[in-house]
């Protein structure tokens, strides 16, 4: 069943199991979600490193996520400003949010552009060319990253349908984790968290119907979470194993656990 959204009585009308759209409150959520997750591209390739039209090695792909980080961190933190449920977290939980979460994020967004057909990622150049990256070349990782990723792509495709929107609902489900270190205000981040895995369960009722088949999905999506927090392990140890230490910045340093510090300005 397709997703409508419409707007119907106020907000804090509470909604059965059986009721067809989504109300207004929840609306303005998954749009606000929507919205600001959008923003979340990938900086443009060099273009020297597009001289054959796709990377050659794991070493060249590695370098090339070290040397954009900061800006995907910029465009992380921007864009996740914009979900009102951030707002309502304290300056401590938000930084620990985002450091312990902000690769996941990645790692749940590879698996909305991956290219089905062509078993691929295409992304754009600074001079507007393509460069490929095969799902071939995770092969050349000494850790079980293809494994573990092909597992991910294949649950995206066939248990989910290779649906963008449950994708995104993961988004905010996994990034407002109250069980990451140094967080205060535990029940704050639960309560975000819940918002969300509430409207992923409307959105499964919308689409599935059965609540038996609600369930069931759920329990799959739990387990593509996992493969998703199996894949950030992964990408951190391949870029210290891969990358010279010394070609890191000090926000990827802190991500890492080399000890900086990480700023986010209100």
């Amino acid at each position: 069943m397709a997703l409508q959204l419409v707007s119907t009585q106020p907000s804090t009308q509470s909604l059965s199991a059986n009721s067809h759209y989504l109300n207004k409150h929840e609306s303005n959520c998954l749009l606000e979600l929507l919205g600001a997750i959008s923003h979340l591209t990938t900086p443009p390739i060099p273009s020297s490193n597009a001289v054959n039209g796709f990377f050659r090695s794991p070493e060249e792909l590695m370098n090339y996520s070290v040397e954009v980080f900061d800006s995907y961190l910029s465009d992380f933190v921007d864009s996740i400003k914009k979900i009102s449920a951030f707002q309502h977290i304290c300056l401590n939980d938000q930084i620990a949010l985002v450091k312990y979460g902000c690769l996941e994020v990645k790692m749940i967004r590879i698996g909305v552009s991956f290219d089905i057909k062509n078993k691929c990622w295409s992304f754009q150049t600074d001079n507007n060319d393509t460069i490929k990256l095969s799902l071939d070349l995770f092969k050349g990782f000494k850790t079980n990253t293809y494994s573990v990723l092909k597992k991910y792509l294949l649950r995206v495709v066939n248990e989910l349908d290779h649906d963008h929107l449950i994708l995104n609902l993961l988004v905010p489900i996994l990034f407002f984790n109250p069980e990451r270190p140094n967080i205060i205000h535990k029940e704050v981040v639960v309560l975000q968290q819940q918002l969300y895995v509430y409207l992923l369960q409307r959105y499964l009722r919308l689409k599935y119907g059965s609540e038996s088949d609600v369930r069931n999905k759920f329990l799959r999506i739990l387990n593509l979470m996992q493969d998703v927090q199996a894949l950030d392990k992964l990408h951190k140890q391949n870029m210290i194993t891969t990358v010279s230490p010394n070609n890191f910045g000090p926000l990827l340093k802190e991500i890492l656990d080399i000890q900086t510090d990480l700023c986010i300005d209100n």
